[in-house]
């Protein structure tokens, strides 16, 4: 199974992720009002990954950072032109022009399970691949009117399952997607804690006793959140296909 690809990333309420000059003085003017301490899940995310995968672009915009955020963390830079690396970057970046699946594969064989993509067109390129999983993406409280979009055009569409949506009250609102046929989801334990996370179920009714072994009140609360499933989507749920022999 190739490594999961990641998208994590905050756009204007229109979409936008830069200016046209690639400017993000308005995410900067936003992020004055985020109280000390909230990053809105990102360094749990970035936890999550093992290697960082970003275009030339956007490797230009991190490196106008006061620090570099991807400590410890492998860093990939896809580029069809030379670039050159500065000396304190030089054992942390690697620069690569292979393709999306080609540079997903390497990564795999290599150990990777999580790749974080970064940058509207790297991201765009990884959709078009079909290698992109899930997609969190964070809408700041302001309208640009023209910038560089997160979105490109694409040849066909590509439905999104809703995991999740979280407001703060600064005024961000973040919402998470899974790519529909990219997840899967292993009954086990582990992997139905996570789907159950993801749904936002937080309780069984009837509550469970807490006496239940975690396992069981994973099971049990993953078939809650398939009733809702059923509830809202009928028999065609994707999801619902890919439980039908869970019990």
């Amino acid at each position: 199974m190739l490594a999961k690809a990641s998208v994590f990333i905050a756009t204007s309420l229109d979409g936008y992720i830069s200016r046209l000059d690639g400017s993000i003085d308005w995410l900067n003017e936003a992020n004055t009002a985020v109280p000390t301490g909230e990053d809105c899940g990102y360094q749990k995310f970035l936890n999550s990954v093992d290697v960082v995968v970003m275009g030339r672009n956007t490797f230009e915009q991190v490196q106008t950072f006061d620090t570099w955020p991807y400590e410890g963390k492998q860093v990939v830079v896809l580029s069809s032109r030379p670039l050159t690396l500065p000396d304190s970057l030089a054992n942390k970046v690697t620069i690569s022009s292979e393709t999306p699946t080609t540079l997903t594969e390497r990564l795999t064989k290599a150990g990777a399970r999580r790749l974080y993509v970064d940058g509207g067109i790297t991201i765009q390129r990884f959709l078009a691949e079909g290698l992109v999983d899930d997609i969190t993406i964070t809408l700041i409280p302001v309208i640009l009117g023209q910038g560089r979009p997160l979105f490109g055009r694409v040849t066909q569409d590509i439905p999104l399952f809703h995991t999740g949506t979280r407001t703060f009250e600064f005024g961000f609102v973040q919402l998470s997607y899974r790519v529909a046929g990219r997840a899967e989801y292993p009954p086990n334990a582990a992997h139905l804690a996570i789907f159950v996370e993801g749904l936002q179920v937080s309780r069984v009714e009837p509550p469970l006793p807490k006496t239940h072994p975690p396992a069981e009140r994973a099971r049990l609360a993953c078939l809650s959140a398939l009733r809702s499933y059923h509830t809202a989507y009928g028999n065609s749920s994707p999801v619902l296909s890919q439980w039908k022999d869970f019990r």
